[in-house]
């Protein structure tokens, strides 16, 4: 009986599936019809956008993209590219096209009238700088002669007055007796002073080229200047800054302006170029940057690591030194090793014409010349305890301090081991001074007590002051061999509540 109803639902099944087979096919069919237009239809679209694009790439093949080279700037210009100054709109409309032609040919034709009337080729002006700084050189020579001419101008105008009032006197004592007394500002003349011979030449004066209104030659050396940097031509306007009479516009304003201006990494910056211009003609034209523009220009010099041109300016002395400028370049080698030592002879050069003679004596000690160092500080008549102090605290070496205590070439010492010491108590660096009195102590068995003994500089109050110092930072054998030393000589440690009495001798190193 199951199986039996089993056959029964398979066969209803099979019946229902033929009945509806061709109601089935009847929908195939029609699918497969209106699939059969579409693919018809996608065909023709295809077929026409082939024929669209292969008109295209035919037409681009007969009409090449035409290349038209500008008149007046000589580059190749795109026509299919947006016109500049005109947008999109504009760019095909031809009454707008029709006026901005006219505007681009009434530029054109004033851009040639100008190029004929305003400017010069670039060799003309070239040429022109170097005839104009020959003119500016042959300028001062003359001007210098021209003083000198007026000054003995005076001086034998004044004989002439001299020797006429003599002629004309009723004195019948002998000219050559009388002539000194009546020539005695005459003589005296030649401390006269060109601002004090001034007044009495005003007849030369108006042939004199420093008559000339110094605003107005400001105003056209300024115009000159103004041209030369907007034009572009920045070498050519640092070279006319650096040739300038009198120095008138070797001012910051004009640095500035030539520190504004940036360019790639590749090429040499212009207030590089502007700073060779100036300190290489600074000794002609007798007018060297100021300290500021000193320290900005080295600055600059460092920057792009030119230590040649550093050691130039500084050995040939073509800027002005100061202690600023020293410590640029001091700085400057502790960042880069490679150029340390140079940087420090360049260093001592600067602090030695400033007079700063600490930091002199620094850069020789760092560069290991210990000997050379106290030599230089023996010939400086000016260097003080606080110099000293500074030395001491800024070059911890053993070297230094022996080279500073002891004698030489029959010189006493130029500072006492007790001086010393106490010229470190005070500052963070008295270990230094207290490791150089452990080394004497160990040296030999009396080697301290001379050192104490010898010292002429030191009191027994400083002394004790030194032992203090010791037994506070640990050093109680040091400590107790100096303490020792003192109480072994008689009523050494009696000292006088008066001032006066004590062998203070800081009048030697001040």
């Amino acid at each position: 009986m199951k199986k039996g109803q089993k056959d029964a639902f398979y066969l209803q099944g099979k019946l229902k599936a033929m009945a509806a087979e061709p109601t089935t096919f009847m929908y195939y069919t029609k699918r497969a019809i209106q699939l059969q237009d579409k693919i018809e239809i996608i065909n023709k679209n295809s077929a026409e956008l082939q024929d669209e694009l292969q008109a295209i790439r035919d037409q681009k093949k007969v009409k090449p993209r035409i290349i038209v080279k500008s008149v007046c700037l000589g580059k190749e210009v795109d026509p299919t590219k947006v016109i500049p100054g005109l947008t999109g709109e504009k760019s095909v409309d031809l009454d707008a096209l029709t006026k901005h032609l006219k505007q681009l040919e009434k530029k054109l034709k004033e851009r040639k009238l100008a190029k004929e009337k305003k400017y010069v080729p670039r060799t003309v002006t070239v040429e022109l700088d170097k005839k104009m700084a020959q003119k500016l050189q042959q300028w001062e020579e003359l001007t210098e002669e021209n003083e000198s001419l007026k000054f003995q101008h005076q001086k034998l105008k004044s004989i002439a007055e001299a020797i006429s009032s003599c002629t004309k006197s009723q004195n019948t004592a002998p000219l050559l007796e009388w002539l000194p007394s009546a020539l005695k500002k005459t003589i005296d003349s030649k401390d006269y002073t060109r601002e004090q011979i001034r007044p009495h030449l005003e007849m030369f004066e108006d042939d004199s080229p420093s008559s000339i209104n110094e605003a107005e030659c400001l105003l056209q050396y300024i115009q000159r200047f103004s041209e030369l940097f907007e034009s572009g031509q920045y070498e050519l306007a640092a070279l006319y800054v650096a040739n300038c009479p009198r120095g008138l516009l070797r001012i910051k304003e004009v640095m500035e302006k030539f520190k504004g201006i940036t360019r790639s990494k590749e090429e040499v910056p212009l207030l590089l170029v502007f700073f060779e211009a100036l300190m290489n003609s600074s000794t002609v034209v007798k007018h060297p940057p100021d300290a500021e523009m000193t320290v900005e220009g080295i600055n600059c010099a460092l920057s792009q690591n030119r230590v040649d041109l550093v050691i130039h300016w500084v050995t040939q002395q073509r800027l002005t030194f100061s202690e600023v400028l020293g410590n640029v370049i001091y700085e400057y080698g502790e960042k880069v090793p490679q150029n340390k030592n140079v940087c420090l002879a360049l260093a001592h050069l600067v602090y030695s014409k400033c007079n700063v003679y600490s930091k002199a004596a620094l850069c020789m000690c760092k560069l290991d010349q210990f000997y050379g160092a106290r030599e230089y500080i023996f010939q400086c008549k000016n260097f003080t305890l606080d110099d000293y102090t500074y030395l001491l605290k800024n070059c911890h070496r053993t070297e230094l301090i022996q080279c500073l205590t002891s004698e030489w070439n029959g010189n006493p010492p130029t500072i006492s081991v007790g001086l010393a010491v106490l010229l470190l108590i005070p500052t963070i660096h008295k270990e230094f001074g207290f490791n150089f009195l452990e080394e004497i102590r160990m040296s030999g068995q009396n080697a301290l007590e001379d050192v104490i003994l010898n010292d002429a500089t030191c009191t027994p109050e400083d002394w004790k002051t030194i032992i203090e110092e010791l037994e506070n930072s640990n050093y109680n054998e040091l400590a107790e061999e100096i303490a020792s030393v003192l109480t072994s000589q008689s009523g050494i440690f009696d000292i006088s509540e008066v001032e006066d009495d004590h062998k203070i001798m800081e009048h030697i190193f001040w």
